[in-house]
């Protein structure tokens, strides 16, 4: 089984600009840091799309492989 990371509810700063970005992905714990986990989540995001948010949920969660 493959843990992973349900991040949903993403909530984008977008400064009102029209853009297309995800309110829910998954993430491999492999990428996460045990120290904390939010601000991992929070750094992957904004640096994979290039957006600050204002929150999000996550969930740990298995996967079959």
């Amino acid at each position: 089984m493959s843990k992973f990371v349900a991040v949903t509810n993403i909530r984008w700063e977008t400064d009102g600009e029209e853009v297309d970005l995800p309110s829910t992905v998954y993430m491999s714990l492999e990428v996460m840091s045990d120290d904390d986990t939010e601000e991992t989540i929070s750094d992957i995001l904004s640096d994979k799309w290039g957006w600050l948010h204002n929150g999000f949920t996550w969930e740990e969660e298995e996967m079959g492989t």
